[in-house]
């Protein structure tokens, strides 16, 4: 079971260009722990603009998680609504 600051996140869109960065499978597996995601593949939405995913998590009441920093100048204009986590993360070794 997640934390139960983890839990509070109602949705989550992850985003990141090229899609392969953050997979479809780990929007899929924090589904299965409880935590309700999605992937901008899954909701077909691979090719649309970053303003396109942000006005759609407007709309959902959606998390933006993105690598992707355009997301942080939407999330810092004057009437944003939509909350983004930025992911400044580099890419880790696994071993």
């Amino acid at each position: 079971m997640l934390p139960l600051s983890t839990r509070r996140i109602r949705r989550t869109i992850w985003y990141y260009k090229p899609c392969e960065v953050f997979p479809a499978a780990l929007a899929r597996f924090l589904t299965s722990r409880g935590v309700e995601c999605q992937h901008v593949l899954d909701i077909g939405m691979s090719r649309a603009t970053d303003g396109d995913i942000w006005e759609y998590a407007g709309r959902n009441n959606c998390v933006v998680i993105s690598k992707d920093e355009d997301f942080l100048y939407l999330a810092n204009s004057r009437f944003a609504r939509t909350r983004f986590i930025w992911i400044r993360l580099g890419n880790c070794r696994t071993s």
